[in-house]
Formats: structure tokens, sequence, C-alpha cells
């Protein structure tokens, strides 16, 4: 790690002291979306995909695109003070129901000094509005909501799929990188049991990282509830191989509280998923009405999360919705958050920054 973070300065050092701008129309947006070796966070995913639909401009770029700090502040200070444009994606802060005592000091190190450099600020949910402008600093300039998106032609159902209400399937996916998160396992795990008595014919099918000493834990619950054939347990996947996971199964269920903005939601609905949600974060914005939310007390300063009963109750209504909130969640995705509303929808803020 310490060697990445040291690669990833010089890269910056040179960049900053070596490259400079050529001569080019200053009026279209040329953007940078990062450069490093650093991989794998959602943050660094997306300025993947960016650079995928739109290129990288490395030097003689006229905007700075920023997803949680990906790009080092010191050299979004130099870029700024030649008239480049830095755009801020603000997709989640600091807080004390999840971070702890220590959000104040994470906040201010790792995304205040970008949040209050930015000229437009792009915000993945409302929620994540809410939790800037509250643990951060109210938004200074021009902003708006912009959910991620979902490449609907490869996230897409199974074509002719059925579905059998006596034996649904449904899903749970994530990336358990701490112990802590067995709260989270936990609740899924009872839910399913609780299922069973009414659903004897059910799966559940658990796909994504899972730490070991966390699947451990997991395993020995699966085998003290007897739901060892009921049980799946799959190891991390690639994002290509993520449609052949969610055609699988029926329903969708999210037991993170205050998620943000979920691809994960996103590519289960596009694939004609139900869903079941806790009632907080941005979750119930995506979802809309392609799913079942569960009640919650919401808050930045604790976690409440339901009782296996409550979401036993959702599966239940979803079961029976089953194929209006699959239609749903499909039509949603294809009309509301498709990868290339994504793109247009930067172009015109790009030309907008630029122009401000």
């Amino acid at each position: 790690m310490k060697l990445r973070r040291l690669m990833e300065r010089v890269t910056y050092c040179f960049m900053a002291v070596f490259m400079k701008p050529s001569t080019y129309d200053k009026t279209l947006p040329r953007v940078m979306f990062g450069f490093g070796p650093r991989r794998g966070s959602a943050a660094i995913l997306k300025a993947s995909k960016l650079k995928a639909l739109f290129g990288n401009a490395a030097c003689d770029n006229n905007i700075l695109y920023v997803c949680s700090g990906n790009i080092p502040l010191w050299y979004c200070n130099k870029e700024k003070k030649r008239g480049v444009k830095i755009i801020v994606n603000q997709n989640g802060v600091y807080y004390p129901g999840w971070y702890g005592r220590g959000y104040k000091d994470a906040n201010e190190k790792h995304l205040l000094g970008h949040y209050l450099l930015a000229d437009y600020i792009i915000f993945q949910s409302e929620f994540c509005k809410e939790a800037a402008e509250r643990y951060l600093a109210k938004a200074h300039c021009e902003n708006q909501i912009l959910y991620n998106p979902v490449n609907t032609a490869h996230f897409k159902s199974e074509p002719h799929k059925q579905f059998d209400i006596k034996a649904p399937v449904l899903l749970s996916t994530g990336n358990y990188y701490s112990e802590v998160k067995i709260i989270r396992l936990q609740l899924l795990l009872d839910s399913f049991k609780g299922l069973l008595e009414f659903v004897p014919g059910a799966r559940l099918i658990i796909a994504g990282n899972i730490v070991p000493p966390l699947l451990r834990k997991v395993n020995e619950i699966i085998r003290l509830k007897s739901m060892e054939r009921k049980v799946d347990i799959l190891p991390q996947y690639r994002h290509e191989d993520a449609p052949s996971i969610y055609r699988q199964a029926d329903i969708y269920v999210n037991t993170q509280f205050n998620d943000s903005c979920p691809s994960t939601v996103l590519e289960a609905m596009s694939c004609g998923l139900a869903v079941v949600h806790l009632n907080c974060g941005g979750t119930p914005e995506l979802v809309g009405d392609a799913g079942i939310g569960v009640n919650v007390e919401k808050s930045f300063e604790s976690f409440a999360y339901p009782s296996a009963k409550s979401m036993v109750e959702a599966i239940i209504k979803a079961i029976d919705n089953y194929q209006v909130l699959s239609n749903r969640a499909r039509e949603r995705c294809v009309t509301l958050f498709d990868e290339a509303l994504w793109k247009k929808k930067h172009e015109e803020i790009f030309i907008k920054a630029l122009n401000d």
C-alpha cells in the first residue's frame, strides 16, 4: 500500500513538472478522471468507467473530475490556479454511525478540501447531499443529483425465465471486508430462516467477497440453523460475470444500512429482480415502486436494524407481487439509470462547468 501511494505521488509530481498543456480548443471539455496505480474501490471503478466513455486527457485538460479524493488535493489546487475546473463526484462522507468517533478528522483529511475546491458538485443521491451538507459544508457551487448508472444492455434478465412462487431464489451480494459486517449477514440469514417457515422451497445465494473469519461465522450460523442445503455461498466474481449471478435469482435482498447509491441494486433491478431493502440511505431513491422497503429509524448517529420478522414480511410481499415488481425494476433502469443517459448528463455538466 505504501509503495502504491509513493508511485501515485511520483506520477502526479512528474505530470506537474514535465507535462505542459498543448494548444487546443478550450471551449471543448478535456477531462482528466485520474491517473495512477490505485485500483478496486467504487470511486476508482467509476473513474475507469468514465475514462472508457470519454477518454482521459492526462495533460491538456481543462476539467479535473474527482471521485472520493482519487486525485491528490495539492494537484487539484495547482490545476485550479491555471484555470482548470474541478468537478467533484460526492458519493458519501464519514459519519458517526458508520465510522465512529474519528469521523471529523477523516472528513477533513480525505474529503473536505476537494469539496470546498469544487466548481461543480455531483451528488450520487439526495441522501449523499444531505450527508455532505451535514458533515462537510453547505454546497457552495452549482450542483445536481446524478445517480449511478447501469449498462442495461449488459445487465438484462434471462429470456423466458419462469418464476416459481413456491421456490423463489433470493440473492444478496456485497464486500464483507470486516467482521463487523456480521450484523448484515446475521439479519439476512435470520430472515431467510424465518421465510422457510412460510416458503419451505425458497433458496438463498450469497455472493461476493467475505473475509475468512466472517465466512467461518456465516457457515457456523448456516449449520446451526440447519440450512446447509438451502444456502449457496459464491466467491467474489468479476464484474463482467455479474449478470449470470443475478439471473440465478428472483429477489435481491439488501441489508446495508444507509447505502449511498448501490450499483449492485441497480444491476439486480436491470436484470429484472424485485428488491427488498432497508428504507434508509439512497436505496429507496433508486428502487422506488420496484421493491419493498423495510422501515427503520433513519439516523447518522447509529444503525438500528429491523427485526427478522419485518424482513420476512417484506420478502413474502415481494414474492406475492414478483411479476409487477420485476417489470417495474427493469423499466426504471432503462428509463432513469441507463449508462447512455448518465453519459449525456455528464456531457451537459462538462459544458456548463466550462461556461460558468
